[in-house]
């Protein structure tokens, strides 16, 4: 997950379109495989905080449409806990980066499942067993 967080979305363009972003190749093919993932099964199960900060940092480094992208595959495979995902959106600098679709974010983290589809396994997390 920590390689598909660097660049990542594919999935709805209206959501990609929201600034006008052209994906570079590189990163359609990467979110094209997180999509695949999740849409196979696959979690994301971040064991810790330090994790999770990990992913935000990755995120931040994107333009916000890919952070809104990963907020709905989450919720849409059911994919992801919802305290994790508070937890990914809580900070100032997260709240700064999606400011303009605040309230698109919160609709989509209140649809995030507390556990995800299937229980708890198979994490995209490197190393997960």
């Amino acid at each position: 997950m920590r390689e598909c967080l660097g660049l990542l979305f594919h999935g709805q363009r209206k959501i990609l379109n929201l600034w006008h972003i052209e994906p570079s190749p590189g990163a359609l093919e990467r979110m094209k495989m997180l999509h695949m993932l999740v849409a196979h099964g696959a979690k994301w199960l971040p064991a810790d905080k330090h994790t999770i900060a990990d992913a935000r940092r990755n995120l931040l480094k994107m333009a916000p449409a890919y952070a809104l992208e990963f907020a709905w595959l989450m919720q849409t495979y059911r994919a992801a806990r919802r305290k994790d995902m508070e937890e990914l959106f809580r900070t100032p600098a997260m709240a700064r980066l999606l400011a303009r679709d605040r309230d698109r974010l919160s609709q989509i983290v209140a649809g995030v499942p507390e556990k995800p589809l299937g229980g708890e396994k198979t994490s995209l997390e490197k190393g997960a067993r």
